[in-house]
């Protein structure tokens, strides 16, 4: 389990944000579902990937309730507002470019 930095936020302890590979992880019974939160680029794409989690057999409700809470939170971290902010302010759809991703953090023990 993935250290819980607000168990009121991360109820599971399942899920967390990379912000040095730019993904989001979660933990399940078989390993690491990783989501490159780079691609989701509007409120469509995310709400995608909030779905295609919801039908894994493994997803939660406590995993479901922890990625939006951690996609919020990436939000938070990388663009200073929340995830309703910075993809659909006032219902209008916005486009997001993520921080590019540490070439230290993508090929770890590597000279980059």
């Amino acid at each position: 389990m993935f250290p819980v930095k607000n168990p009121t936020r991360n109820v599971s302890g399942k899920v967390r944000f990379d912000r040095d590979r730019v993904t989001i992880e979660i933990e399940h019974h078989h390993g690491i579902y990783e989501i490159d939160v780079e691609r989701m680029v509007n409120s469509a794409n995310t709400l995608d990937w909030i779905f295609q989690i919801a039908r894994k057999n493994w997803a939660t409700p406590e995993i479901l309730h922890d990625l939006v809470h951690v996609i919020d939170d990436a939000c938070r971290e990388c663009f200073g507002n929340t995830a309703q902010g910075v993809f659909c302010p006032s219902g209008v759809d916005k486009k997001v470019k993520w921080p590019v991703a540490s070439p230290e953090a993508l090929n770890p023990g590597m000279d980059v």
